[in-house]
């Protein structure tokens, strides 16, 4: 970096409503209407929905397609 500024690098370390709930203290109703408000960003395999962990909650978009 030609500043010499260190930026911090969070891995995307993917997780189940139930994973991200249990790390921030949260339901799992509570995370579902966070990603239903794009709050939470979630990301669909198949038809499971995976958030990625390292996030807390900051305002993104859904990143995903279907019925959620």
């Amino acid at each position: 970096m030609p500043d010499g500024s260190i930026t911090e690098h969070n891995p995307t370390e993917w997780g189940s409503i139930a994973d991200y709930g249990a790390k921030y203290g949260l339901s799992d109703s509570t995370v579902r209407r966070m990603i239903s408000a794009g709050e939470l960003a979630a990301r669909r395999f198949g038809r499971q929905i995976r958030i990625d962990l390292n996030q807390n909650g900051r305002p993104v978009t859904f990143l995903g397609g279907g019925a959620h």
